[in-house]
């Protein structure tokens, strides 16, 4: 695409949520796997990401969530750094590609500040993205991004992969720009964005600002402005749309050039999306089952991806804790030893049972708490009991007033899982 649409002589705002398939045209493989250590960083703060930079084929893992408070924000992230500009992407435009693999482990990287309006690079927490390049499991939250041209709040430009991530906050740019990608000629798939898209010009997208490659079990639920080539999921495509709709009634849009517009209550219904061939499954509130890649509280919310952050109301948990206590037995040179036990409160057995307790070691990692006496040969039954122990090897936590946050991880029979963080104190034994 050479020339410049015509521009419209109205501004068009979308708000909508639309899940699609668009075929495209690159597909890409992962890289670095077959680095040498030194390459391959472990991010526990700024300025291990800060490091990518110096590592663009390494495989890289973020270990824990990044933001305002994490060593490194304020020099290297936050709006005052760099003279006022912000996060310096990672890579640059063909000349220094990333071609690595970052794995997000699920973590998220909050509060990031990109104001570079006259930058001539894609921009994004990442900047270029080769096609050997693989982008998964991160969300990018309270992201606030603008520059000039390829724009989005994870990639800039993406040539490569880009899975099962997500973006929040606001991406403002002139021309393709995206929520979560500005200019995709790769692959992006099993991804959302909230952020809040605006563009100046032309080509601008909830989740993607100009597709020529493939979008796939993907959907966007911000508000998208611009003046030309606007899209609540693309601004502009460059190929086939298919199983794809969006809400007609929350957008106010009754047309749209890809897909098929529907009303919110169809929306919500599973018989819409498995009618498309969706694989889809229903769940109940607050629970998702990762054995299909949509799920949806029928008749009570819209799709989602079965990977995503979902809330689970307290009326909902079925697991109660009864109790967490320590030190347990006779003193142990290692570290105290905590005893959890958790009760079933479901009306459905639990067949998988974990908690992590984020009480963290010397190395900065949490405890992890597995239930081996619940499985799906022996599932754990409603009013039933179990209990385990761990040692705190380098770890350490004080009794009484001070609270910890308990995340736990429950599979009932039925396949959907719930998970949700309690806070608990541990007691002393009576």
């Amino acid at each position: 695409m050479s020339g410049k649409l015509s521009r419209y002589s109205t501004r068009v705002s979308v708000i909508l949520i639309v899940a699609a398939s668009i075929a495209g045209m690159v597909a890409c493989g992962p890289g670095g796997d077959n680095l040498p250590p030194s390459q391959n960083l472990e991010i526990r703060d700024w300025y291990d990401l800060n490091a990518v930079r110096g590592n663009l084929a390494g495989n890289h893992t973020l270990m824990n969530d990044l933001d305002s408070t994490t060593a490194g924000y304020e020099e290297l992230a936050s709006p005052i750094a760099n003279q006022g500009k912000g996060w310096d992407q990672i890579g640059a435009f063909y000349t220094a590609p990333f071609t690595g693999r970052f794995d997000g482990q699920g973590h998220e990287i909050r509060d990031l500040s990109i104001n570079r309006p006259h930058e001539g690079n894609p921009v994004g927490l990442f900047s270029f993205v080769g096609e050997a390049g693989v982008i998964q499991n991160v969300g990018i939250v309270n992201a606030t991004v603008t520059s000039e041209g390829d724009v989005g709040a994870l990639v800039g430009q993406n040539d490569g992969t880009v899975s099962n991530s997500y973006s929040t906050g606001n991406v403002t740019g002139d021309f393709e720009v995206g929520g979560l990608v500005g200019l995709n000629y790769g692959t992006v798939i099993n991804a959302y964005s909230s952020s809040d898209v605006t563009g100046d010009e032309q080509y601008v997208g909830g989740l993607v600002g100009l597709n020529g490659g493939t979008v796939s079990n993907s959907y966007s639920t911000g508000s998208v402005s611009g003046n030309s080539s606007v899209g609540g999921l693309v601004g502009f495509n460059e190929d086939v749309v298919s199983n794809s709709f969006w809400d007609i009634q929350s957008s106010g849009q009754p047309t749209s050039l890809g897909g098929t517009g529907k009303t919110a209550a169809e929306m919500k219904d599973i018989a819409t999306f498995s009618g498309a061939g969706w694989e889809i499954c229903g769940v109940p509130l607050g629970a998702a089952n990762p054995a299909y890649v949509w799920n949806i509280v029928d008749h009570e919310t819209r799709p989602f991806l079965s990977w995503q952050p979902v809330s689970t109301p307290q009326s909902q948990e079925p697991i109660e804790v009864t109790s967490v206590l320590g030190p347990i037995g006779l003193p142990n040179p290692a570290g105290p030893i905590v005893e959890i036990t958790l009760k079933n409160v479901a009306v459905e057995p639990v067949i998988s049972l974990t908690a992590t307790l984020e009480v963290f070691s010397a190395l900065g990692e949490p405890f992890d708490f597995t239930f081996d006496d619940v499985s799906p040969s022996n599932p754990l039954q409603p009013n039933g009991s179990t209990s385990d122990t761990r040692c705190l090897i380098g770890g350490g936590f004080i009794a009484g007033n001070v609270s910890y946050p308990l995340k736990i991880h429950a599979t009932i029979e039925d396949g959907a899982e719930f998970v949700y963080a309690k806070l608990v104190q541990i007691a002393e034994p009576s």
